[in-house]
């Protein structure tokens, strides 16, 4: 079993957890406009992934603490010109739903992790748009991927479309990067979930591409279904055990992106 949790009072554990969430957010809040550099948004999420397995839940906290922090402190700065009060309100309560976002991350499996936290974040995203006054759609993470490869994720579900296919993008990144590492430094990566992470990510952005077209092409078809059959095939022989949890946590998510348009 993974030991990285902070189970018993540690200081430096403590504030490792904390910078590595801030260094987090800082890259997801240059992602927005005015830097406005997408992939940091990737590179930001993919350090939460890879550091996220076998934290137990006070580790989440502090980790989920210092990604709202990061994101939103830089991100919603604009706002202390109109009320420097209603700044620190819109940070706290903004970081607040990040922090929960990840606390709940399950962390005991890799591939849990790879289900949740795009699900998590979608879901976050949901209510922070509505709670508290209504909604407090300000220094989301889909505003920093207006000019991203995965902007077509838009017409398949809004904002929130966008939010879990950056996240799935984030954690495909950190599959990837994990898989390179020397042997001694990590656990056996098992090919089938590399492949699947790989897959899915290349799918998203070849049929979002496709639809931003305004016209299906037949060629991108020829690659796409195949490579969504290759993906689903992989994702169910690697994870058949988790099936009916992992559909179960699609279901909120889409759920929550179709409700976007109609609440």
């Amino acid at each position: 079993p993974y030991r990285a949790g902070l189970s018993r009072w540690n200081p430096t554990r403590w504030a490792a957890a904390l910078l590595l969430g801030l260094v987090s957010g800082l890259l997801v809040a240059l992602s927005l406009p005015p830097v406005g550099f997408w992939p940091l948004a990737w590179a930001g999420l993919a350090v939460v992934a890879a550091v996220l397995p076998g934290r137990d839940w006070r580790s989440r906290v502090v980790l989920g603490a210092g990604l709202g922090l990061g994101m939103y402190w830089p991100g919603l700065f604009w706002v202390h010109e109109f009320s420097i009060p209603g700044y620190i309100a819109l940070v706290v309560v903004s970081g607040l739903y990040a922090l929960v976002a990840v606390a709940l991350v399950p962390t005991a499996r890799r591939a849990y992790i790879a289900v949740a936290l795009p699900c998590l974040f979608v879901m976050s995203d949901w209510a922070r748009d509505r709670f508290p006054l209504g909604g407090l759609p300000l220094g989301g993470l889909s505003l920093g991927q207006a000019s991203g490869p995965l902007r077509p994720a838009l017409r398949l579900g809004g904002g929130l479309a966008l939010t879990g296919v950056t996240v799935l993008a984030g954690v495909t990144l950190a599959v990837v990067l994990r898989a390179g590492l020397p042997a001694e430094r990590r656990r056996t990566v098992p090919s089938r979930p590399v492949a699947a992470a790989v897959g899915l990510a290349a799918a998203v952005v070849v049929v979002s591409a496709t639809l931003s077209s305004g016209e299906a092409h037949k060629g991108v078809a020829l690659v796409a279904l195949p490579l969504l059959a290759a993906v689903a095939v992989a994702a169910w022989w690697t994870y058949r055990r988790l099936l009916a949890p992992a559909a179960a946590a699609v279901a909120l998510m889409l759920a929550a992106i179709g409700s976007g348009g109609l609440v």
